[in-house]
């Protein structure tokens, strides 16, 4: 037969062989098939390098449905960046046959490794710690596996373990169960609750991952019986044979592991990937981290029994009619794109005209729905980096960068700007757009909104009405002042500029601007937000905050008089009713008014994140610190936060986690590990490790005594209370406000047994909070901390009625803060 044109659609189905030409690959043989597809290793021509490709089955070909899913899963697996998951890196059609590109790993999978080649326990614990971090990667895209077996997972060269067919899998070996035995490796790994076709979530697949681990162990997989019908019954019923029969010698910990996540019910497993690595890391060779005890929970009655009869009915059932993602809440991929801080090419003083219009076109992609935009604050993090491009993609998670030049000067008087911006696919590194422009200044308005139009146009979204509005807006008309405007963003991006003791330089800068034009309503909501953040952080130093909070409530007032549907004027009004006036209810109400407009404002988000942990709603609060993470991963403030949520729900394991990405990115913040400590002592009971994390602490942070007079009465420091009373002058004297700092001075005194020197700092903390008072009365802190002054005092009334104000005013979370 005559080979076609691989340009030919006519053709609905073509036999493959080597030598075919598919786009720009060249087929060199096949090296897998099933009824999960065609696997070729091809050559890319275009690139050199080799590529398996996989191709839907001919028997599917002509079924749109199987086609429409296995287009639009792939898609999803390729926003997935992970050094143990494999690539993809496009999807096509060859006569009328989807297909996907993906990386090739020359390799065995992990099922010989399993049964020709055992491996040792710190191999296998190394082997899963790798693939709970992967897998952790996919969950937090919302993508779900479903079928996690050890065919499914390739060793390479190096000994690591890579995850192949996200979101493919049930695609085509599942949507089809017509052939004996074509899925029974398939249905070993199955959870009770595929098996039961309910809907699934990530928990399935780390069931899937305790049937692979207990098969490295064991050699063997838990429930495989002799007939399917057998094996789904087992799945269901039956308790796996402990690993010892198997195996000797094995660290219990580790069988613990093994055991949770083979829970039958969903809530009794790890809840997620990043769960199970806690437990997982002090298995590691070499580990010094401490152990705490893998605790099983409770199990409740086992699933009803379901005899030969009732399970063959469930296994005919899903031959006939079963398709795995009508089982499931489909999980939408939303695009991820950072804009990296615009390189400036002119003069020194004009650094942040080319970071403003970095910051500017995220603000304009930030108002898209269906696409993800990074912070600036993160992503202001690799300027000037030395990263590649395709680096700096995969630390931020994202499978867009948007790069560029800007050069500002004056020709004859007028004011130009040259413009370079260049759209890169991280996956591939390759340029996907660029342009330049050359503008008059006020013309970059114009530039910014077609910028972000054709990121929309290149990455294929579509824009309603309201997101056009959005991009093509023009905040003011007057050059001079959005460049003051542009110069105050900038210095509210960089935490060294606002002082906690001294005035904001931004307000100034926002001054200017309005100034110039009283009518800049964007102005006027950056001015607002400004001294809202002024207003909470100077509470605690006795400042008289009351301009602040007056002109916190003005600025936004006016913004939204000037503008009446602007976002960012509903994001300063927020503002100010969370951190100034405290009444959440109508800071919620005004930032959902921003997040209707604004869909990928990680400061926005968190703010919604924080109103809601105060209302108590810990679910919501969750998930939108999540998203926040998500969009500003490099900020720690967002991690911290998340950990702490978490540990009102009892989510230990992954707080730690997350509270130790938060160290990592800040490791001389004190509060990371006075928090981290809490979680090990409210968590774990783990004094010993609790002070692991002082004697870590002691390495980076100036004021460990903040550490040490806050957790005295959990008995973890054991210097001498000379040592103590000495360390808490110098650095600690002007590192805090007075109020906090008379009380740390008091309880250290109070543990010395110094009752008079106790007595007269704890008159000072008095002293020190009831100036503040004096403006400022809907603080609970400051009446918590001064009841326990009047306490010390030998105050009674005092205190209580100063406890009774604190309760009053206090927020289901303010214990924490």
């Amino acid at each position: 037969m005559q080979e076609p044109n691989s340009d030919d659609r006519t053709s609905t189905h073509f036999a493959l062989k080597p030598g075919t030409t598919v786009a720009h690959y060249r087929l060199v043989e096949k090296v897998g098939a099933g009824g999960m597809g065609e696997v070729y290793l091809a050559d890319d021509t275009k690139l050199q390098r080799q590529v398996a490709l996989k191709f839907l089955p001919s028997a599917l070909a002509n079924d749109e449905e199987a086609k429409s899913r296995f287009m639009r899963e792939a898609q999803s697996a390729a926003v997935l960046n992970h050094p143990n998951i494999i690539h993809i890196y496009e999807v096509g059609q060859f006569h009328d046959r989807p297909y996907f590109a993906m990386e090739y790993v020359p390799g065995d999978t992990l099922h010989r490794f399993a049964h020709d080649d055992p491996q040792s326990v710190e191999e296998v614990v190394e082997m899963m710690l790798q693939l709970c971090e992967g897998l952790a990667e996919a969950h937090s895209h919302g993508v779900v596996h479903r079928d996690i077996k050890a065919d499914n997972i390739v060793v390479d060269k190096k000994g690591r373990p890579r995850i192949l067919d996200f979101g493919l899998a049930t695609v085509a070996g599942d949507a089809k169960l017509t052939k004996t035995g074509s899925t029974i490796g398939t249905i070993a790994y199955m959870s009770p609750e595929q098996v039961a076709g309910k809907q699934i979530d990530q928990r399935s697949d780390l069931f899937s991952l305790g049937v692979v681990l207990y098969e490295m162990l064991a050699g063997r997989t838990p429930f495989k019986r002799d007939s399917e019908a057998a094996t789904l019954q087992a799945i269901v019923n039956d308790e796996p044979q402990p690993l010892e029969r198997y195996r000797s010698g094995l660290p219990e910990d580790l069988c613990k592991i093994v055991d949770k996540l083979l829970s039958k019910d969903p809530d009794l497993r790890y809840q997620s990937a990043e769960g199970v690595l806690p437990d997982l890391r002090p298995l590691r060779a070499g580990s010094s981290t401490k152990s705490t005890p893998v605790v099983l929970p409770r199990k409740r009655s086992p699933l009803p029994l379901i005899g030969l009869i009732g399970v063959l009915a469930v296994l005919v059932v899903a031959v006939i009619f079963w398709k795995p993602w009508e089982t499931e809440t489909p999980v939408d991929t939303v695009p991820m794109i950072a804009v990296l801080p615009f390189e400036n090419l002119g003069a020194p003083d004009d650094e942040y005209f080319a970071d403003g219009m970095a910051d500017e076109v995220t603000s304009r992609l930030a108002t898209i729905e269906g696409l993800g935009v990074i912070s600036s604050i993160s992503a202001i993090k690799y300027k000037d980096s030395d990263k590649s491009l395709t680096e700096i993609g995969q630390e931020l998670n994202v499978g867009y960068i948007l790069a560029g030049t800007v050069r500002w000067s004056k020709v004859s008087g007028q004011a130009k700007v040259r413009i370079t911006p260049q759209l890169i696919r991280v996956a591939d590194d390759r340029q996907m757009w660029a342009e330049i422009y050359d503008r008059e200044l006020m013309e970059v308005f114009a530039v910014q909104a077609d910028i972000a139009m054709q990121i929309v146009q290149q990455l294929g979204l579509t824009l309603v009405e309201t997101d056009r509005t959005g991009l093509a807006s023009q905040p003011t008309d007057n050059p001079e002042a959005y460049a003051h405007y542009l110069k105050g963003v900038s210095m509210t991006r960089d935490p060294d500029i606002g002082s906690i003791r001294g005035s904001n330089p931004a307000i100034a800068q926002f001054d200017s601007a309005l100034a110039l034009d009283p009518d800049f309503a964007l102005a006027h909501a950056y001015k607002s937000i400004a001294h809202s953040w002024e207003a909470f952080g100077f509470l605690w130093w006795q400042k008289d905050t009351t301009d602040h909070r007056a002109m916190s409530l003005t600025s936004a007032q006016k913004a939204l008089e000037l503008q009446p549907q602007l976002s960012m004027g509903y994001l300063a009004m927020g503002t100010y009713h969370n951190l100034v006036g405290r009444d959440y209810d109508r800071a919620l109400e005004e930032f959902s008014k921003a997040r209707s407009e604004i869909h990928s404002d990680a400061q926005l988000i968190s703010s919604i994140a924080l109103v809601e942990w105060r209302q108590g709603r810990f679910g919501d609060a969750q998930a939108n610190y999540r998203r926040a993470v998500e969009l500003d991963p490099l900020t720690a403030e967002n991690q911290f936060s998340l950990a702490i949520c978490l540990s009102f729900t009892n989510e230990f394991d992954e707080a730690l986690l997350i509270m130790d990405r938060a160290i990592a990115l800040e490791p001389d913040q004190a509060m990371y590990y006075t928090r981290k400590i809490g979680l090990l002592i409210d968590g774990y009971g783990d004094l010993e490790g609790a002070k692991a994390v002082l004697e870590e602490a002691a390495k980076h942070v100036d004021v460990l005594e903040v550490l040490a007079v806050e957790f005295l009465q959990y008995g973890l420091t054991e210097i001498s209370n000379d040592s103590l009373l000495n360390s808490l002058s110098g650095p600690f004297r002007d590192s805090v406000p007075p109020g906090m700092y008379y009380g740390a001075v008091a309880q250290a005194y109070r543990t010395a047994g110094q009752t008079e020197l106790m007595i007269e700092y704890c008159d000072s903390t008095r002293i020190a909070l009831e100036a503040i008072l004096s403006y400022v009365t809907n603080e609970h802190g400051v009446y918590e901390v001064l009841g326990m002054a009047y306490a010390c005092l030998g105050e009674a009334d005092r205190a209580i009625e100063a406890g009774l104000k604190a309760k009053e005013m206090m927020s289901v979370d303010d214990c924490h803060w």
